[in-house]
């Protein structure tokens, strides 16, 4: 006979198996041609000596043929327990900058990192609007754009009580973000203030 003990043991580790399986990215990454020429395998060998070269082709061929068909099977469980992690391992850093400047009547009021124009900066760096931002930056198709510019017009016109225009200016550049050029733009203007995609 079972025990609850038992069974709750078997969970725990049933548990943690599809956690670790789930939660060890890394080498995701490499290409499922890696390593297969002798040029690639000599310098692979050259950086990491023979042993790590092989531990690394070892668990690189683990990872391709049992881990990633497992995850496969898994991830869908992710999604109604709430557990899936979104997030990548960054190795090259980010390509593209992406910035947001409000203008109230063509004065700019707020850049995102800058501080000078901070206006708005403490709700539109709160951790849970700033996916809305940054959603819409990626793209004038964004899901979240109208919510995003009713929230800033609403506070322009409280604010600003003799705005007649605001603007969410997306700006983007090529990393480390030097020299910025629009993107795409959202405007309202009075007396409607009805957002638009210009």
């Amino acid at each position: 006979m079972i025990t609850r003990r038992v069974l709750r043991g078997v969970m725990v580790l049933v548990t943690a198996v599809v956690m670790a399986v789930l939660a060890t990215p890394g080498l995701d990454y490499l290409p499922p041609n890696t390593l297969r020429t002798p040029a690639s395998r000599v310098r692979a060998e050259e950086q990491m000596g023979p042993v790590g070269m092989h531990a690394g082709w070892a668990v690189a061929v683990f990872n391709r043929r049992c881990r990633l068909p497992l995850v496969k099977v898994l991830e869908p469980l992710q999604k109604p327990f709430r557990i899936a992690q979104s997030w990548n391992l960054y190795r090259d850093g980010p390509r593209r900058m992406r910035e947001l400047e409000i203008q109230v009547d063509g004065k700019p009021v707020y850049r995102m990192g800058s501080s000078n124009l901070n206006w708005l900066a403490g709700p539109l760096s709160n951790r849970k609007i700033r996916p809305v931002v940054e959603s819409t930056a990626r793209s004038p198709e964004s899901r979240n754009w109208r919510g995003l510019a009713r929230f800033v017009v609403e506070r322009a016109r409280l604010d600003y009580p003799e705005a007649t225009f605001v603007a969410l200016v997306f700006e983007v550049a090529d990393f480390p973000g030097e020299e910025f050029e629009a993107s795409h733009r959202i405007v309202a203007e009075s007396p409607e203030w009805k957002a638009r995609l210009p």
